[in-house]
């Protein structure tokens, strides 16, 4: 799958040269360049309930799947105490010291999605149950949003490089932000059942 980056407080000189975070960084680096648009369709197609608007339940389950098999754990906590062990102080995955981020939630939740692996990264009042030193965040750009059938409150890769300078000194970890490219070879076309859109393959 094609993809961009940005590289937040040299994020990539670190994760290509640390032979701390190389192995992790290299793994899921992997299974990005490997991610095929025939794997996206038959996620889309076979792993769902056949009610999917969008590419993001596929992609969300194809990366735990090949990230779990490469070593990530999925779902870790951020914190010990039980008050911060919901959904919202978790982290997606964590490989060694990298802790990685999937975000295709709504625009709204940006400024949140980035500041996760700042509190993984950083020393915290709360007792850490997971100590990250480096993060990576991968959502979707403006052009898989579009061919990918994603609802248009969804926050992109452009959205999050916006976020970044007025951000910086609360985002004092390193990380690497990735953008998903579209299909090459298909996209998702919406369909109305009744008062609900579907998405259907189109081929291209």
């Amino acid at each position: 799958m094609n993809y961009l980056h940005e590289s937040h407080r040299n994020a990539l000189l670190l994760l290509e040269n640390n032979e701390k975070y190389a192995k992790d960084w290299s793994a899921l680096k992997s299974v990005l360049d490997n991610i095929t648009d025939t794997q996206l369709i038959d996620y889309f197609t076979h792993h769902s309930d056949g009610r999917n608007k969008s590419l993001s339940v596929a992609i969300n389950r194809l990366l735990k799947d090949e990230l779990v098999k490469v070593g990530f754990k999925h779902e870790s906590p951020i914190f010990q105490e039980t008050r911060y062990r919901g959904n919202k102080w978790r982290l997606d995955f964590v490989g060694g010291e990298v802790a990685v981020e999937v975000a295709f939630n709504h625009g709204e939740a940006t400024a949140w999605n980035l500041i996760k692996p700042n509190l993984s990264g950083e020393l915290n009042h709360v007792k850490k149950d997971t100590q990250t030193e480096i993060g990576i965040l991968i959502t979707a750009t403006q052009n898989l949003k579009t061919a990918g059938g994603f609802d248009s409150a969804v926050g992109t890769y452009q959205k999050f490089l916006t976020y970044l300078k007025p951000m910086q000194h609360l985002l004092p970890v390193p990380m690497l932000i990735i953008g998903l490219d579209k299909p090459t070879s298909f996209k998702i076309k919406h369909k109305k059942e009744g008062n609900k859109k579907l998405g259907i393959i189109e081929y291209l």
